[in-house]
């Protein structure tokens, strides 16, 4: 568990780790290092990790733990209030649109993955599906919940992008 005494020659891991321990993130341990494995799924930890850095490089975007499992929610929220809500308390918990150009996430609806990508300086939103689903539905809901709280992107074009098809056997 201490990363520090197990990677000394890795400086930016120390410093992640460090950092991540202290937001919304969790730390890196051993278990999510072994996963840096070309045949397993990497662990959470090291995506969490990688998102914490790449967030440093790139501070215009956002990546949002927050919104990993609450498809149904989103998906279910009906008013006004509900949405704005919804969005303050998962998807502008810890930066607001005016402060940061992209948010990016990932959503877990059971037995596959979508992810998100919302830009407010280009104005659309993304869609991705593991089962190559378009998620409009997800789509409008997301403009309906953002616009609760930022107007404009209502008018967000919505993009649905092709990803390898998962293959659940």
């Amino acid at each position: 568990k201490d990363l520090e005494a197990t990677l000394p020659d890795i400086p930016e891991l120390q410093l992640c780790n460090q950092e991540v321990q202290k937001g919304p993130w969790c730390g890196l341990n051993l278990q999510g290092l072994t996963s840096l494995h070309p045949t397993k799924m990497l662990h959470q930890t090291v995506l969490n990790n990688y998102m914490f850095l790449l967030k440093n490089q790139f501070c215009q975007l956002s990546f949002v733990p927050t919104m990993m499992y609450v498809h149904q929610s989103l998906v279910s929220v009906a008013s006004f209030d509900e949405r704005k809500s919804f969005c303050q308390k998962y998807l502008f918990k810890y930066e607001q649109p005016d402060s940061t150009n992209t948010f990016i996430f990932a959503m877990n609806p059971g037995m596959h993955w979508i992810a998100l990508k919302i830009d407010f300086k280009k104005q659309y939103i993304a869609t991705m599906c593991s089962l190559n689903n378009t998620l409009a539905r997800e789509a409008n809901k997301l403009k309906d919940c953002i616009s609760s709280v930022v107007p404009a992107a209502r008018s967000f074009q919505h993009i649905s992008v092709t990803v390898p098809f998962q293959k659940n056997h």
